[in-house]
Parts: C-alpha cells; sequence; structure tokens
C-alpha cells in the first residue's frame, strides 16, 4: 500500500530524464499492461505520465498548458504538445499519427470543474440547504441568492449574468406552502438569459428541489430555454433535509453537460482506452480501491488553491464534499475570517501577534500564485493549511451525518439582515472517527517535507492513537483512479507500490515543523508593458429599459446615465379552486374577473352560486394584475407600488409564540393576529412589510 523510499531516500519521483526501451506488443487485457501514458486534462495544465515495467513500476512526468482557449480551442492540442514533452524528457516515440502511440486513459477537469450558483427563499433556512447540496455535489458555488439577501431583483439578475455558472439549483419552500417564492427565483434565472459557457447554442442545466407543488409552474417558467431536473425537495419541512438527491443529479448533470463540453473533447475520447473520468472522481476510485486493503476506512484530503475534497471510504463505497472557500491562495482568508487568526497561531512557536497573521497572509491572498519567500512564512502556510484541513473535514462529515441546520434560538434579525459576522469562537478538531489510514494530497500537502505534511495532518486532525498517516506520491493517485477503470487489479498493484508515501502513525514521536525548508522560488512572470489611452467599457441594463444619456455627455460618478423601465415584480399563486372545493375545469364559470384587470386585495375573484343562505367565495389577498388562469389557479403580478423587499424577522420570538407547523397570520393594517395554516390558499408570500394586505409567517419565520 505505501510506497517505498527512492535511492536518496526521497520519494521515487520521475522528474530526471528516463530511458526506456520499445514499445511492447499489445496485451491481451489491459491487466497485462506492461507500459501506458496517463493524462489529466486540467483548467489550466495538462498533465501526462508514462508508466512502464521495465526493471520494476515507475512512472515519469510532463506538462503542457492546456488549450481550451483560443487561439486553439481544442484541448486535445495540448494534449499532443505534453506528450512531446514527456517524448523529449524519455526519448520515446509517444504519438504516431497525430494520436497517442501507446494506450492512453484520462482524467479532465478541463470545464473549470462545475461552478454552480444556488437559490433559496430564506438565506438562513432554505438557501443554506441548497448551499450545502452543492458543496456535496463537489460544486463550486459561485454565489448564494435569496429573497432577503438585500439584493434588488435587479441586482440578482445582473449578478447571474455576470457569473455564467454551468449550473443553477433552485429551491425553497416546504411541500405544500406558497409557490410564490421558487417561480420568482425561476423567473430571475430566465430573465438572466444564462447559456454554457462553452456551447453558447445548448441549454443550461437547472436542478429543481424546491417545494413540490411548484414544479410544473418552474418548468413552465423555464420553458425549453434550459434542461430542467426535478428532484425531492431538499427541505420538504422545517426539521428536515434530504440533500442526496439533488447531489446526485448534481453529479449526473456535470458528468453529462459540462465537462464534456470542452472543446476537442471528442477526440481525447476517442484516443482512450476506457471512459474519461472528471479527475475528482478519478481520485475518488483511487481510495475506494485503497480500502481493499485496509482493514479500517480511509479518510484523504485534497487541498488546494481554492478548494478542498475530502473523501471517506470503507470497503469500496467513497463519500465525497468540498469545501468551495477553503484553499491555500485564492481562498485563503475565508480560511482565516472561519478561524481567526488565534488558531493558526496556536499551531506556531513563534511570538506573532494576530495582526502579523492577517498582514501576511492577506499579502499571500493579494499575490495568490507566490511561493512563501522566509521560512517563517512558510511555517504560517503550514499551520494554516492544518487549520484549513480541520473545517474541510469538519464540513464533509457534517454533510455525512446530514446534521439539521443550526437551530435558530437567539438569532439577533439585525446581525441576519446586516450580515455582521459574528464572533469567531475557538472550535475542537472534528470526530474524525477511527480511520485505519489518512491521506493527504494537493499542492501544500505533494510539496512540503514529510515531517511538515506529518504535523498538518495530526494538528488539523488529532487522529487517534496508531492511525497511519501517507501523503500521495507527486499527484499519482488520479491517475491510477483513471487506470482502475479498465484494468482495477493492475491499478491496485500501482497503489500500493507507487501511490502513496508514508508519513508514520499518530500517538508517537510528533513531528516538528522544518526551520530552515524555503520553497524553490518561481520564475517571475513577466509584467504587461503598462498601456496608454481611453479606457472603454460596457455596461448594460439587467432587463431593457431606457438611456438618459448621449454621446459625448460628460458624466462623474453619480450620474444616472440609464434605469429599467419595467418593474420585476411578483407572481402570487391563488389556488382558488382548491378552496372552493370545485374541479380545476370548473373555475373559468366561477370567476368574476379575467386577466388584464387589476384587482385590490379583498377584491371578488371567484363565487359559487348560492345555496340558501350560505355563499361560498374567493377574494384576493393581494393587491395585482391578474396575469393569467391556469387549472384551478389564477396568477396574480403584485401591485408596484405595494411591493417591498424580503427580509428576515424572528415572528416567533417578537410575538411570544412558539414556532410550529400552525403559524400566525399578521394584518400589519390592523395590527391584529389570529391563528392560520401556513401557506394556505391564496396566501402571498412570507413578507412583512409596513402596509401589506396581509402576512404569512411562516415556523414562527417571515
Amino acid at each position: 500500500m505505501i510506497a517505498p523510499r527512492g535511492p536518496d531516500g526521497g520519494r521515487p519521483r520521475g522528474g530526471s530524464r528516463v530511458e526506456f526501451d520499445s514499445v511492447n506488443p499489445s496485451p491481451r487485457s489491459p491487466e497485462e499492461l506492461e507500459e501506458f501514458l496517463v493524462a489529466d486534462v486540467g483548467s489550466t495544465t495538462t498533465k501526462v505520465a508514462l508508466f512502464t515495467k521495465r526493471g520494476g513500476w515507475r512512472f515519469v512526468r510532463a506538462e503542457s498548458p492546456t488549450t481550451v482557449e483560443k487561439p486553439c480551442e481544442d484541448v486535445a492540442v495540448g494534449l499532443l504538445a505534453a506528450l512531446d514533452a514527456l517524448a523529449a524528457k524519455t526519448g520515446r516515440t509517444l504519438v504516431a499519427g497525430d494520436r497517442p502511440a501507446l494506450p492512453l486513459f484520462a482524467t479532465s477537469s478541463a470545464g473549470g470543474g462545475l461552478a454552480l450558483v444556488a437559490a433559496g427563499l430564506v438565506r438562513e433556512i432554505t438557501a443554506s440547504s441548497a448551499h450545502r447540496a452543492a458543496l456535496g455535489a463537489g460544486a463550486v458555488v459561485l454565489d448564494v441568492l435569496a429573497l432577503n439577501d438585500g439584493r434588488t431583483p435587479y441586482r440578482k439578475i445582473e449578478d447571474l449574468k455576470v457569473l455564467r455558472p454551468d449550473l443553477v439549483l433552485l429551491a425553497g419552500g416546504f411541500d405544500g406552502d406558497n409557490l410564490t417564492g421558487p417561480v420568482f427565483l425561476a423567473e430571475l434565472v430566465r430573465e438572466a438569459g444564462l447559456c454554457p459557457k462553452l456551447c453558447p447554442g445548448e441549454k443550461l442545466p437547472v436542478v429543481y428541489a424546491g417545494n413540490v407543488h411548484a414544479r410544473e409552474f418552474v418548468r413552465t417558467i423555464l420553458g425549453d430555454s434550459f434542461l430542467v431536473r426535478c428532484v425531492p425537495n431538499l427541505r420538504p419541512d422545517q426539521g428536515t433535509e434530504d440533500i442526496e438527491p439533488c447531489r446526485k443529479a448534481i453529479h449526473e448533470l456535470f458528468m453529462a453537460h459540462v465537462m464534456a463540453r470542452a472543446p476537442g473533447f471528442s477526440r481525447i475520447t476517442e484516443w482512450t482506452a476506457a471512459p474519461v473520468l472528471p479527475t475528482p472522481a478519478a481520485f475518488a476510485k483511487a481510495i475506494s480501491l485503497l480500502t481493499e486493503d485496509t482493514a479500517g476506512p480511509v479518510l484523504a484530503v485534497d487541498i488546494g488553491g481554492a478548494t478542498t475534497d475530502v473523501f471517506t471510504a470503507e470497503a469500496g463505497e467513497v463519500h465525497r464534499t468540498v469545501s468551495a472557500n477553503i484553499g491555500m491562495s485564492y481562498s485563503l482568508l475565508e480560511v482565516l475570517k472561519t478561524v481567526g487568526p488565534d488558531a493558526i497561531l496556536d499551531l506556531l512557536a513563534e511570538p506573532l501577534s494576530p495582526l502579523d497573521i492577517w498582514n501576511r497572509l492577506g499579502a499571500k491572498h493579494a499575490r495568490p500564485t507566490t511561493l512563501p519567500a522566509t521560512a517563517l512564512d512558510m511555517r504560517i502556510e503550514w499551520a494554516t493549511a492544518a487549520v484549513a484541513i480541520r473545517e474541510a473535514v469538519r464540513a464533509h462529515f457534517r454533510v455525512l451525518r446530514g446534521d439539521p441546520p443550526a437551530p435558530q434560538d437567539g438569532v439577533d434579525v439585525n446581525d441576519l439582515l446586516r450580515d455582521r459576522r459574528p464572533r469567531v469562537v475557538p472550535r475542537p478538531p472534528p470526530d474524525v472517527g477511527e480511520p485505519e489510514l489518512i491521506v493527504g494530497s494537493g499542492g501544500i500537502l505533494s510539496h512540503s517535507p514529510p515531517g511538515a505534511v506529518a504535523r498538518m495532518l495530526l494538528d488539523g486532525l488529532q487522529p487517534p492513537d496508531g492511525t497511519a498517516l501517507a501523503a500521495d506520491n507527486d499527484f499519482v493517485l488520479p491517475h491510477l483512479g483513471a487506470l482502475a477503470a479498465a484494468a482495477p487489479g493492475l491499478a491496485r498493484e500501482l497503489i500500493r507500490t507507487l501511490g502513496l508515501v508514508p508519513l508514520g502513525r499518530a500517538g508517537y514521536d510528533r513531528p516538528v515543523w522544518p526551520t530552515d525548508y524555503v520553497p524553490p522560488a518561481r520564475p517571475a512572470a513577466t509584467p504587461d508593458p503598462p498601456r496608454r489611452g481611453p479606457i472603454r467599457f460596457v455596461r448594460e441594463l439587467a432587463i431593457p429599459g431606457e438611456i438618459l444619456v448621449a454621446p459625448g455627455d460628460a458624466v462623474d460618478s453619480g450620474t444616472l446615465v440609464a434605469r429599467s423601465t419595467r418593474l420585476f415584480l411578483r407572481p402570487f399563486f391563488l389556488k382558488v379552486a382548491e378552496t372552493l372545493g370545485i374541479p380545476p375545469e370548473e373555475l373559468p364559470s366561477c370567476l368574476r374577473t379575467e386577466p388584464g384587470e387589476f384587482v385590490e386585495a379583498g377584491d371578488l375573484i371567484a363565487e359559487l352560486p348560492r345555496r340558501g343562505l350560505f355563499r361560498k367565495a374567493f377574494h384576493s389577498p393581494v393587491s395585482g394584475r391578474v396575469e393569467r388562469i391556469l387549472p384551478g389557479v389564477v396568477v396574480l403580478r403584485e401591485d408596484p407600488d405595494a411591493a417591498r423587499e424580503y427580509a428576515t424577522v424572528d415572528a416567533a420570538r417578537d410575538l411570544d409564540v412558539v414556532p410550529s407547523n400552525r403559524a400566525t397570520r399578521w394584518s400589519a393594517a390592523s395590527g391584529s393576529r389570529r391563528a392560520g395554516r401556513s401557506g394556505g390558499s391564496g396566501s402571498p408570500p412570507p413578507r412583512c412589510a409596513a402596509g401589506s394586505a396581509a402576512s404569512t409567517i411562516s415556523s414562527g419565520w417571515c
């Protein structure tokens, strides 16, 4: 399982020139391969490795820039260039007839990983659940939209246009609750006009995991412009969170509609001896094979610059999560904001102040590709990596356990609405159980001395005594995971002989930070020469409007140059037929209004013929214009004069009532309150705005 040391006592890497003999004849089966190629087509770099059995298994690597962008726009070009570089290093002929000359296996993240926007109704409830589901599926979450996030609809649409996600996750609304919120979020997505980055002519995937009763309305709103996948509600009620169906759908859509869209990807699939795997999936496959040779579970951490993947595996079953805000370069400040400087200082012997940590890590964040210039800077990054690993693993086990959202009791509504950061409090290490083996991978874990890697894993996780520690040998595990799709036996053998570098066991001699280690400096990039001349940029309204200036006009930073003339208003779905107790097809004969008419709150919408002294009627709960009639439902677009932004209010606390499935309905006009069922027919969405006709408070929250 653990790789032996090389003759120099270091890792058995293929960094120097290696001579190989001629190509062996094609084997009868993949398990009999004696040499083969593995490629990893990344977002910026394409890496290739040649594995050979002559004289004992070994490998040598080379790389070349990935050619997903112009002028090539063909990832196969970058792969061939990497093979040429590997041929120059090994003295072998590896390309014949513009294709690999040896059996090729491949992984890919050339689509840039899965960039996702999650959306929910309330930031602290359904939007938070959607965020966890997206992270659990391995997505990089670009943004989380919520009706109470403080942004106007126009701002949300503009942000979506700028972010250009690969996939949108829509959630919101408990099953049987109001329909307005999920449909309104779908309208925001539709107005943004999103399309895949690499294939603008194709449909953008949208996963809907909200109120099941709003599914068809969401499908109607998004129409044929999006690839809509509906899954069970991830928050069917206040106390339940079911994210697994959502995570599975996101992963499947990524495989089929994101990774395969890289230009030239089809050429690579024609060259490979097995299906191309996403790089994280290949890593997971290698970890799965590891568990076949261990007596207990395996925990693996792959820490990068912007994200950190965590895997747990036992008996071949692997669970993966990704923390999109934990990394050692682009996400470094997010780590510091989460844990605070004291958590890092606790792992260092130097008498530094919290301000020193902020300054040094802030400088790294400003120049994320730079390496530490001093031994002290290196030790600070090692300590930061330890706490980053701690937080990523904590989040991983929280997702696996399906922990419900933190209770909202005692939350200050001002903190929620103003996004005031809570004070950072020390947190204990995560409960990692009793893993048989912990594996570290990723930049800082793969390029640091073994003692420093062991110290990062021990300080970050504090595993039980006797737990084996190991490091991924020069990022070879994803390569071997790709091989495992066709030759699992050979892949298992190579994982044992080449895959891991042993770091000892927990509970014995605790390693100390190396005091004089400084990584080799990278070549300085040549800065672009300064350019002179006017700066031109384009600004667009989120939705159509009017331009208020003309070419040649002088403007300053406060000049209004354009404004949208169309208000973006919420739709209300009034379940009239259900309230009147009639079949949906009988609704048209009972209506007392029609599309295009404006109705005030309290106006008659529909009524049944009088029966004696009894009269059954439906009155509008809000003011607005009738937009259309659906089977059994009247769609009302809200009155622009009554439109308000959503805000989170702990109504149960303020009214001194117990939150429950039976909500409290509050009339802002009269100040009275009465018991009512949340999400009843015809109720407007949760909206606590002075002057509104009525507001429904769901489970104590509005």
